[in-house]
């Protein structure tokens, strides 16, 4: 399952971090990462964008009504 989305998985890492990169170039300091909708339930997802939230020293939580 993970190599049939990896692609997907991908492009949604390289938003979530160029969004990172945008705060950090106003010299602000995102906090929290907050997924919702249906790919919060995803797993796969959720560890690697935990990934990128552990990197920016960044807070990831997930909605509990997906």
């Amino acid at each position: 399952m993970e190599e049939m989305f990896r692609y997907s998985v991908e492009g949604i890492i390289s938003l979530i971090n160029e969004q990172l990169i945008q705060v950090d170039r106003q010299d602000l300091k995102a906090k929290t990462i907050f997924m919702s909708g249906g790919f919060s339930r995803n797993e796969y997802l959720y560890k690697r964008v935990g990934k990128v939230a552990r990197h920016w020293r960044c807070k990831l939580i997930r909605g509990d009504d997906r």
